[in-house]
């Protein structure tokens, strides 16, 4: 993630309402609540953070591919999630990995860190915006 797109999801959360963008994202489901995951996949050494609705399966998939549910938090929107997710990939750049292929080809390959480092919870990514609004 960029810091352009941090930036842009930012900017939707601040602005107000614009009638052809709305209408697109509400169709999208960008605006129900999102659900920002950390999942371990025990065997392949990894974490990987992400995002869904709340309302899809993507958990299950994780689940059903050997990932473990770490911790969860559920946020308003997508814009939310972004800013979630961005503030947590940064803390683990250094140890960022491309997953194994058994994963990458049903999960992708972005978002991906050797379990090496632990994030811990997400409640600190929420503290930490809290602060930062």
């Amino acid at each position: 993630m960029t810091q352009m797109e941090l930036n842009y999801a930012r900017a939707k959360l601040a602005s107000s309402i614009d009638g052809i963008h709305w209408d697109r994202e509400l169709k999208a489901g960008w605006w129900q609540k999102h659900t920002v995951y950390l999942v371990h996949f025990n065997d392949a050494g990894v974490y990987k953070v992400g995002f869904t609705r709340s309302d899809t399966p993507r958990l299950a998939k994780m689940v059903a591919s050997g990932g473990a549910i770490v911790d969860t938090v559920e946020v308003p929107n997508h814009w939310a999630a972004v800013v979630v997710e961005h503030v947590v990939l940064p803390s683990a750049d250094s140890h960022r990995v491309e997953p194994p292929m058994w994963i990458a080809q049903h999960l992708g390959a972005t978002e991906f860190w050797s379990d090496e480092f632990d994030v811990g919870p997400l409640g600190w990514v929420l503290d930490l915006l809290y602060q930062d609004r």
